[in-house]
């Protein structure tokens, strides 16, 4: 299942982090400049896994 974390840097510019934990599977993680890239590439990292 996929987490995604509202991140603020030290200069104030807002990231996404995306977090994929599935038992059996190793972390997959990134961090993106838009909300809806980090759940669009979540959604298709899940369906790789799949």
């Amino acid at each position: 299942m996929a987490s995604i974390y509202k991140r603020k840097e030290k200069n104030g510019k807002v990231r996404w982090r995306m977090v994929i934990r599935l038992k059996g599977y190793p972390i997959v993680c990134d961090t993106f400049d838009r909300k809806q890239e980090a759940e669009d590439k979540a959604q298709e990292i899940e369906r790789q896994i799949k």
